[in-house]
């Protein structure tokens, strides 16, 4: 009988450190649960930035206003008779203060047609 003890008691032992700490133990599911829930975010952020990108895909297809203003923002394009300020970063300029040195340039052209 000392003996059917001792083995119900070792395997106890044994099932209990498998629980606990074994490979699929409760600590493992726990952390993959966390895991899945932190992917399952990151799944929905970038969905959510597909999306918009989608939109402003089908915006630039559709509209040449939206193309101008790409093209002014991020090539520094600008139109015939517009005026381009300039105004250089500087560490004051940066900090949100007027910089009272601006550079401009006059774009003032006519065309040969006098348009």
């Amino acid at each position: 009988m000392k003996w059917a003890a001792l083995v119900l008691s070792l395997l106890l032992v044994l099932l209990q450190y498998r629980l606990w700490f074994a490979e699929g133990s409760l600590q493992e599911q726990a952390e993959l649960k966390q895991r899945l829930a932190q992917l399952e975010r990151e799944n929905a952020r970038l969905e959510e930035k597909n999306n918009e990108l989608l939109e402003e895909i089908v915006s630039l297809k559709t509209s040449n206003e939206l193309i101008e203003e790409r093209a002014r923002e991020d090539l520094g394009l600008i139109k015939r008779g517009e005026t381009l300020y300039l105004f250089p970063e500087t560490p004051s300029n940066l900090a949100g203060q007027p910089n009272s040195s601006a550079s401009q340039i006059d774009l003032n052209q006519e065309q040969p047609d006098g348009r």
